[in-house]
């Protein structure tokens, strides 16, 4: 396989796919993962939304990395990766997600924020 089909297949088994594990580290380096409903965008972006008081977005204000695996069964075909992660708010949320989940992110936005894993590669 080419780069190219290779990206193809990974973008092909993201859209089929609405949840990931997200792993974080609290300041002291110690993991936690989550699983997690998301959303990607063309650019392989994926935003997902999380409580403020989640271990993960705890986490998260302190170490702003984190690392996601999708496909967890049955099959052993997985997409992992990693990047940073920040939070987005109004006009950044609706510029960043546009028409890709604009209803679920408006209703997890009353609560929880919305969160960007932008790919570093």
């Amino acid at each position: 396989m080419n780069q190219t089909e290779i990206r193809e297949g990974a973008v092909a088994f993201i859209a089929a796919n609405n949840t990931m594990v997200i792993a974080t580290a609290n300041a002291e380096g110690i993991p936690q993962a989550a699983t997690v409903h998301f959303l990607v965008d063309d650019q392989l972006n994926l935003y997902f939304a999380t409580g403020k008081e989640t271990t993960k977005a705890k986490n998260l204000a302190h170490n702003k990395h984190g690392a996601f695996v999708i496909g967890t069964g049955p099959k052993i075909i997985t997409v992992q990766g990693g990047g940073k992660v920040e939070e987005l708010t109004g006009v950044d949320l609706m510029a960043s997600v546009g028409s890709i989940g604009k209803e679920l992110f408006e209703k997890a936005t009353k609560e929880w924020p919305v969160l960007k894993l932008g790919h570093t590669g």
